[in-house]
Protein backbone atom coordinates (compact mmCIF):
# COMPACT_ATOMS: atom_id res chain seq x y z
CA UNK A 1 0.00 0.00 0.00
CA UNK A 2 2.70 2.22 0.94
CA UNK A 3 4.47 1.58 -2.41
CA UNK A 4 1.06 2.24 -4.26
CA UNK A 5 0.57 5.20 -2.54
CA UNK A 6 4.20 6.53 -3.58
CA UNK A 7 3.72 5.87 -7.49
CA UNK A 8 -0.20 7.51 -6.97
CA UNK A 9 1.22 10.62 -5.71
CA UNK A 10 3.77 10.71 -8.25
CA UNK A 11 1.31 10.18 -11.01
CA UNK A 12 -1.47 12.83 -8.84
CA UNK A 13 -4.18 10.27 -9.89
CA UNK A 14 -6.39 9.26 -7.31
CA UNK A 15 -8.26 5.98 -8.49
CA UNK A 16 -6.02 3.19 -9.24
CA UNK A 17 -6.80 -0.38 -10.43
CA UNK A 18 -4.92 -3.37 -9.50
CA UNK A 19 -5.19 -7.04 -9.84
CA UNK A 20 -7.84 -7.72 -6.40
CA UNK A 21 -11.27 -8.87 -7.83
CA UNK A 22 -14.35 -10.45 -6.05
CA UNK A 23 -16.18 -13.69 -6.71
CA UNK A 24 -19.86 -12.65 -8.06
CA UNK A 25 -23.06 -13.21 -5.96
CA UNK A 26 -20.82 -12.84 -2.18
CA UNK A 27 -23.22 -12.53 1.00
CA UNK A 28 -20.35 -10.19 1.98
CA UNK A 29 -18.02 -7.65 0.55
CA UNK A 30 -14.94 -9.20 2.90
CA UNK A 31 -15.27 -12.69 1.14
CA UNK A 32 -14.47 -13.92 -2.53
CA UNK A 33 -11.42 -11.47 -2.98
CA UNK A 34 -8.50 -12.76 -5.05
CA UNK A 35 -5.28 -11.68 -6.74
CA UNK A 36 -5.89 -12.28 -10.64
CA UNK A 37 -2.78 -13.64 -11.89
CA UNK A 38 -1.45 -13.70 -15.87
CA UNK A 39 -2.06 -17.50 -16.09
CA UNK A 40 -5.86 -16.81 -14.91
CA UNK A 41 -5.23 -18.81 -11.44
CA UNK A 42 -6.74 -17.02 -8.29
CA UNK A 43 -4.44 -16.29 -5.52
CA UNK A 44 -6.91 -15.38 -2.46
CA UNK A 45 -6.62 -12.29 -0.74
CA UNK A 46 -5.50 -12.26 3.08
CA UNK A 47 -6.94 -9.65 5.25
CA UNK A 48 -4.32 -10.00 7.85
CA UNK A 49 -1.85 -8.82 5.47
CA UNK A 50 -3.05 -5.07 6.11
CA UNK A 51 -3.98 -2.52 8.70
CA UNK A 52 -7.21 -2.49 10.38
CA UNK A 53 -8.70 0.56 8.94
CA UNK A 54 -7.36 -0.61 5.03
CA UNK A 55 -9.93 -3.00 3.99
CA UNK A 56 -12.81 -1.20 5.54
CA UNK A 57 -14.01 0.36 2.87
CA UNK A 58 -14.65 -3.07 0.94
CA UNK A 59 -18.37 -3.46 2.12
CA UNK A 60 -20.25 -3.83 -1.09
CA UNK A 61 -21.03 -7.68 -1.80
CA UNK A 62 -22.69 -6.65 -5.21
CA UNK A 63 -19.44 -4.75 -7.00
CA UNK A 64 -16.84 -7.50 -8.62
CA UNK A 65 -13.81 -5.00 -8.50
CA UNK A 66 -11.77 -2.90 -6.47
CA UNK A 67 -9.71 -0.13 -7.00
CA UNK A 68 -7.23 2.11 -4.46
CA UNK A 69 -7.89 5.15 -2.92
CA UNK A 70 -6.00 7.01 -0.84
CA UNK A 71 -5.23 4.11 1.86
CA UNK A 72 -7.61 2.10 1.20
CA UNK A 73 -8.65 -0.93 -1.27
CA UNK A 74 -12.35 0.33 -2.00
CA UNK A 75 -15.07 -1.62 -3.94
CA UNK A 76 -16.15 -0.68 -7.71
CA UNK A 77 -18.84 -1.63 -10.23
CA UNK A 78 -17.45 -2.58 -14.01
CA UNK A 79 -18.72 0.08 -15.42
CA UNK A 80 -16.05 2.42 -13.56
CA UNK A 81 -12.94 3.87 -15.15
CA UNK A 82 -9.80 4.94 -13.55
CA UNK A 83 -6.24 4.11 -14.24
CA UNK A 84 -4.21 0.82 -14.17
CA UNK A 85 -0.86 -0.69 -12.41
CA UNK A 86 0.06 -3.45 -14.39
CA UNK A 87 2.95 -5.67 -12.96
CA UNK A 88 5.49 -8.02 -15.52
CA UNK A 89 6.70 -10.73 -14.32
CA UNK A 90 10.56 -12.11 -15.03
CA UNK A 91 10.10 -15.71 -16.11
CA UNK A 92 12.98 -16.55 -14.05
CA UNK A 93 11.68 -14.05 -11.10
CA UNK A 94 14.70 -14.83 -7.80
CA UNK A 95 13.51 -17.27 -5.10
CA UNK A 96 13.46 -15.52 -2.11
CA UNK A 97 16.47 -15.12 -0.06
CA UNK A 98 16.72 -16.07 3.71
CA UNK A 99 17.64 -12.05 4.12
CA UNK A 100 14.42 -11.24 2.20
CA UNK A 101 12.22 -14.20 4.35
CA UNK A 102 13.55 -12.97 7.89
CA UNK A 103 13.36 -9.25 6.77
CA UNK A 104 9.35 -10.15 6.04
CA UNK A 105 9.08 -11.71 9.00
CA UNK A 106 9.77 -8.55 11.36
CA UNK A 107 6.66 -6.92 13.23
CA UNK A 108 8.43 -3.57 12.78
CA UNK A 109 8.38 -1.19 9.12
CA UNK A 110 10.79 -3.13 7.32
CA UNK A 111 11.70 -3.03 3.31
CA UNK A 112 13.70 -5.19 1.49
CA UNK A 113 15.08 -3.00 -1.38
CA UNK A 114 18.16 -4.22 -3.72
CA UNK A 115 19.66 -7.02 -1.52
CA UNK A 116 19.20 -5.09 1.92
CA UNK A 117 16.91 -5.00 4.70
CA UNK A 118 16.07 -1.66 5.61
CA UNK A 119 13.70 -1.36 9.33
CA UNK A 120 12.78 1.65 11.76
CA UNK A 121 13.47 1.25 15.08
CA UNK A 122 11.12 3.58 16.98
CA UNK A 123 13.35 3.20 20.05
CA UNK A 124 14.74 6.83 21.18
CA UNK A 125 18.24 6.41 21.76
CA UNK A 126 21.44 8.74 20.73
CA UNK A 127 23.62 7.81 18.28
CA UNK A 128 25.80 5.83 19.79
CA UNK A 129 23.78 3.63 21.39
CA UNK A 130 21.37 3.88 17.78
CA UNK A 131 25.17 2.32 16.10
CA UNK A 132 25.37 -0.89 18.32
CA UNK A 133 21.34 -1.42 18.15
CA UNK A 134 20.82 -3.29 14.70
CA UNK A 135 20.38 -6.58 16.22
CA UNK A 136 16.82 -7.11 14.78
CA UNK A 137 18.37 -9.85 12.37
CA UNK A 138 21.70 -12.08 13.23
CA UNK A 139 24.00 -12.91 10.24
CA UNK A 140 24.29 -10.16 8.13
CA UNK A 141 26.02 -7.20 8.86
CA UNK A 142 23.41 -4.67 10.41
CA UNK A 143 24.29 -1.70 10.26
CA UNK A 144 22.91 2.29 10.45
CA UNK A 145 21.13 2.51 6.66
CA UNK A 146 23.59 4.05 4.43
CA UNK A 147 20.92 6.49 2.10
CA UNK A 148 23.21 7.95 -0.41
CA UNK A 149 20.08 8.53 -3.04
CA UNK A 150 17.09 10.33 -3.64
CA UNK A 151 14.56 7.33 -4.60
CA UNK A 152 16.21 5.65 -1.37
CA UNK A 153 15.22 8.38 0.85
CA UNK A 154 11.77 8.70 -0.61
CA UNK A 155 11.36 5.08 -0.45
CA UNK A 156 12.01 4.80 3.40
CA UNK A 157 10.25 7.52 3.84
CA UNK A 158 7.04 6.07 2.32
CA UNK A 159 7.65 2.93 3.29
CA UNK A 160 8.69 3.06 6.81
CA UNK A 161 8.08 6.30 8.38
CA UNK A 162 4.64 7.44 6.34
CA UNK A 163 3.79 3.74 7.93
CA UNK A 164 3.67 4.68 11.24
CA UNK A 165 0.72 6.84 12.22
CA UNK A 166 2.21 10.51 13.85
CA UNK A 167 5.94 8.89 13.49
CA UNK A 168 8.17 11.48 13.99
CA UNK A 169 10.02 12.30 11.02
CA UNK A 170 13.28 12.31 12.00
CA UNK A 171 15.63 8.99 12.40
CA UNK A 172 19.40 8.16 12.43
CA UNK A 173 21.46 6.97 9.47
CA UNK A 174 24.74 5.53 8.74
CA UNK A 175 26.43 9.23 8.23
CA UNK A 176 28.77 11.30 10.65
CA UNK A 177 31.21 13.99 10.45
CA UNK A 178 34.61 12.26 11.39
CA UNK A 179 37.23 15.37 9.76
CA UNK A 180 36.16 18.61 11.47
CA UNK A 181 39.22 20.21 9.58
CA UNK A 182 37.52 22.22 6.57
CA UNK A 183 34.02 23.73 6.11
CA UNK A 184 30.92 22.90 7.40
CA UNK A 185 29.91 20.76 4.27
CA UNK A 186 32.59 18.74 4.28
CA UNK A 187 34.28 15.49 6.48
CA UNK A 188 31.35 13.47 6.43
CA UNK A 189 31.95 9.63 5.72
CA UNK A 190 29.58 6.96 5.83
CA UNK A 191 29.53 4.00 8.05
CA UNK A 192 29.50 0.77 6.01
CA UNK A 193 30.31 -1.35 9.75
CA UNK A 194 33.24 -3.61 10.51
CA UNK A 195 34.96 -0.33 10.88
CA UNK A 196 34.92 0.21 7.57
CA UNK A 197 33.94 3.58 6.68
CA UNK A 198 33.27 5.78 2.99
CA UNK A 199 33.22 9.70 2.28
CA UNK A 200 30.27 11.18 1.20
CA UNK A 201 31.31 13.09 -1.66
CA UNK A 202 29.97 16.72 -3.44
CA UNK A 203 26.68 15.66 -4.73
CA UNK A 204 24.64 16.92 -1.50
CA UNK A 205 21.84 16.64 -3.74
CA UNK A 206 19.41 14.53 -1.64
CA UNK A 207 19.91 16.87 1.14
CA UNK A 208 17.74 18.88 3.10
CA UNK A 209 18.20 22.91 1.91
CA UNK A 210 20.63 24.38 3.98
CA UNK A 211 22.45 20.90 4.58
CA UNK A 212 24.75 19.92 5.62
CA UNK A 213 25.56 21.98 8.39
CA UNK A 214 28.93 21.19 9.83
CA UNK A 215 26.60 18.82 12.88
CA UNK A 216 28.04 15.53 13.29
CA UNK A 217 25.50 13.04 12.79
CA UNK A 218 23.22 12.23 10.01
CA UNK A 219 19.51 11.77 9.95
CA UNK A 220 16.79 10.85 7.45
CA UNK A 221 14.21 13.47 7.36
CA UNK A 222 10.89 13.20 5.32
CA UNK A 223 12.77 12.08 1.85
CA UNK A 224 15.50 13.98 2.39
CA UNK A 225 19.48 14.02 4.55
CA UNK A 226 20.00 16.09 7.52
CA UNK A 227 22.60 16.95 10.06
CA UNK A 228 22.59 17.76 13.68
CA UNK A 229 23.73 16.48 17.21
CA UNK A 230 24.66 12.96 18.11
CA UNK A 231 23.21 13.77 21.80
CA UNK A 232 19.45 14.32 21.50
CA UNK A 233 17.72 10.68 21.68
CA UNK A 234 15.60 9.52 18.40
CA UNK A 235 14.07 6.56 16.17
CA UNK A 236 16.66 5.01 13.31
CA UNK A 237 16.81 2.99 10.61
CA UNK A 238 18.60 -0.04 10.69
CA UNK A 239 20.21 -1.90 7.30
CA UNK A 240 20.87 -5.48 7.17
CA UNK A 241 22.63 -6.79 3.68
CA UNK A 242 23.07 -9.89 1.56
CA UNK A 243 26.44 -11.52 1.80
CA UNK A 244 26.60 -11.41 -2.31
CA UNK A 245 24.94 -7.67 -2.03
CA UNK A 246 27.62 -6.21 -4.41
CA UNK A 247 27.97 -8.71 -6.94
CA UNK A 248 25.20 -7.74 -9.25
CA UNK A 249 25.51 -4.99 -11.85
CA UNK A 250 22.49 -2.82 -12.90
CA UNK A 251 23.35 0.27 -16.01
CA UNK A 252 22.98 3.40 -14.13
CA UNK A 253 21.21 5.62 -17.03
CA UNK A 254 22.02 8.89 -15.47
CA UNK A 255 26.02 8.42 -16.07
CA UNK A 256 25.96 6.58 -18.66
CA UNK A 257 29.08 7.16 -21.27
CA UNK A 258 31.33 8.82 -18.07
CA UNK A 259 33.76 7.58 -16.41
CA UNK A 260 36.09 8.69 -13.57
CA UNK A 261 39.57 10.18 -13.70
CA UNK A 262 42.19 7.85 -12.86
CA UNK A 263 42.77 8.42 -9.12
CA UNK A 264 39.46 6.34 -8.68
CA UNK A 265 39.89 3.38 -10.96
CA UNK A 266 41.22 0.26 -9.38
CA UNK A 267 42.32 -1.96 -12.13
CA UNK A 268 42.37 -1.97 -15.89
CA UNK A 269 41.73 -4.89 -18.13
CA UNK A 270 41.72 -3.93 -21.72
CA UNK A 271 40.82 -8.19 -23.00
CA UNK A 272 37.58 -8.57 -21.32
CA UNK A 273 34.96 -9.86 -24.19
CA UNK A 274 31.78 -9.09 -21.85
CA UNK A 275 30.61 -6.85 -19.70
CA UNK A 276 29.76 -9.86 -16.81
CA UNK A 277 33.28 -10.49 -17.43
CA UNK A 278 34.37 -6.97 -16.17
CA UNK A 279 31.98 -7.86 -13.36
CA UNK A 280 33.18 -11.05 -11.84
CA UNK A 281 37.31 -9.11 -11.57
CA UNK A 282 34.93 -6.10 -9.63
CA UNK A 283 33.38 -9.16 -7.46
CA UNK A 284 37.08 -9.63 -6.73
CA UNK A 285 38.17 -6.51 -5.14
CA UNK A 286 36.53 -5.73 -1.70
CA UNK A 287 36.85 -2.00 -2.72
CA UNK A 288 35.30 -2.16 -6.41
CA UNK A 289 32.00 -0.39 -6.48
CA UNK A 290 31.16 -0.42 -9.89
CA UNK A 291 32.47 -0.44 -13.60
CA UNK A 292 33.08 0.86 -16.73
CA UNK A 293 33.07 -1.02 -19.75
CA UNK A 294 33.11 -0.24 -23.47
CA UNK A 295 31.59 -2.81 -25.60
CA UNK A 296 33.52 -2.09 -28.60
CA UNK A 297 36.64 -2.11 -27.27
CA UNK A 298 36.86 -4.70 -24.51
CA UNK A 299 37.93 -2.19 -22.03
CA UNK A 300 37.33 -2.75 -18.76
CA UNK A 301 37.95 -0.19 -15.89
CA UNK A 302 37.58 -1.15 -11.79
CA UNK A 303 35.99 1.57 -9.82
CA UNK A 304 36.13 2.51 -5.91
CA UNK A 305 33.12 4.78 -6.43
CA UNK A 306 29.36 4.66 -7.58
CA UNK A 307 27.75 6.97 -9.56
CA UNK A 308 25.12 7.29 -6.70
CA UNK A 309 28.26 9.21 -4.78
CA UNK A 310 29.22 11.78 -7.68
CA UNK A 311 28.14 14.77 -9.03
CA UNK A 312 27.65 14.51 -12.49
CA UNK A 313 28.52 17.84 -13.47
CA UNK A 314 31.66 17.36 -11.15
CA UNK A 315 35.28 18.10 -12.97
CA UNK A 316 36.05 14.45 -11.83
CA UNK A 317 33.97 13.25 -14.25
CA UNK A 318 35.12 13.11 -18.14
CA UNK A 319 33.15 12.22 -20.95
CA UNK A 320 34.31 8.78 -22.35
CA UNK A 321 32.11 8.22 -25.51
CA UNK A 322 31.16 4.33 -25.44
CA UNK A 323 31.71 3.50 -22.00
CA UNK A 324 29.13 2.52 -19.53
CA UNK A 325 28.86 2.81 -15.95
CA UNK A 326 26.95 0.09 -13.86
CA UNK A 327 26.81 -0.20 -10.56
CA UNK A 328 27.32 -2.83 -7.56
CA UNK A 329 24.17 -3.46 -5.47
Amino acid sequence: MNALGAFRDAVNVDVIFTGLERDKNMSSGLVGLFWRRFDGYKESFNLKAFLPTQPSRLDSPGTDYTFVWTDYFEDWWESGIGMTVCEYEETLRYAPTLLDIQCASLSLPHIYYEGSCYVREETYVVYDVAKMSCTHIDGFNGRLAITNNVELLNLIYKGLTSAIPGAYPYAYVGLVRLNTTGAATTGYYWLHGNGQTLPLTEDVTYFHPGFPTGASCGLAYLNTLTTYDCITPRPFICEYVEPTKGTHFRINANTANMKALPQFIIQVYDDLSLQESCGYQCTKEPDCHSIVYNANTHNCLLQSVDSGMMYVKSTNIISAPGYTWYDRY
